[in-house]
């Protein structure tokens, strides 16, 4: 996959993570028309510098492919898709900036490790989670559950990526993390930090109103 659509966005797509879009801008229905038509993939980037809306915006190096699981097409042209991320890919170049851009890439899968040590990582990892997603449910007021947590450590690396209500630079991070090994350590150190906030946001919030959690969800429009 020498070249691939760019979609610079303020989100970070992981693999296995699904993206919903709403798509009105010229330039990007005709991006998701040529993929529909295709049955192609575009890739999905954090925004670096610029302003996606009012101009150029230029993308962070790594990211995601998004393939495109649902589409519906409006009367008046706009697009609503749904999308699941897949591959993970290094942008080398930009080769094309308009209508819109597209990239010179190559994938850059997570690497690896011991797989005695991520299965250890995996469990405490595992367990950490857990607390976290109760403790943000009391924060927010509202029921967050699993049923359960991927018994594959690399799978649960990513989920823990997916979960993480967090800035997205610090999203942008893990998604650039080379080894999965460096990935848990990352992961551990940042799922402590929240449970510590929202531990202590609870403590201090009124006692009538749930705590407002830092990092919202946010569903993303273009």
């Amino acid at each position: 996959m020498p070249e691939l659509p760019l979609f610079p966005l303020n989100t970070v797509l992981f693999p296995g993570m699904v993206l919903p879009l709403h798509i009105f801008e010229p330039r990007y229905r005709q991006m998701i028309g040529e993929c529909l038509e295709k049955d192609a993939p575009f890739g999905v980037v954090l925004i670096k510098a610029g302003d996606e809306i009012a101009g150029l915006a230029l993308p962070h190096e790594v990211g995601t492919t998004a393939h495109i699981i649902e589409s519906e097409k409006e009367p008046d042209g706009r697009m609503n898709i749904i999308t699941l991320g897949r591959q993970r890919f290094r942008l080398r170049r930009i080769v094309q900036y308009e209508p819109y851009l597209i990239g010179d890439v190559e994938f850059y899968p997570f690497q690896g490790g011991n797989a005695l040590d991520l299965r250890t990582r995996a469990k405490r990892l595992r367990g950490l989670l857990l607390v976290y997603i109760h403790l943000l449910s009391e924060t927010m007021g509202v029921s967050l559950s699993l049923q359960s947590l991927p018994t594959s450590p690399t799978t649960l690396a990513v989920l823990a990526a997916i979960i993480l209500q967090i800035p997205l630079e610090e999203k942008q991070k893990l998604l650039e993390t080379a080894f999965y090994e460096e990935l848990f350590i990352r992961e551990e150190y940042l799922v402590r930090r929240e449970q510590m906030i929202l531990a202590h946001m609870m403590k201090t919030a009124p006692k009538d109103e749930p705590a407002s959690p830092l990092y919202h969800p946010r569903v993303y429009r273009n």
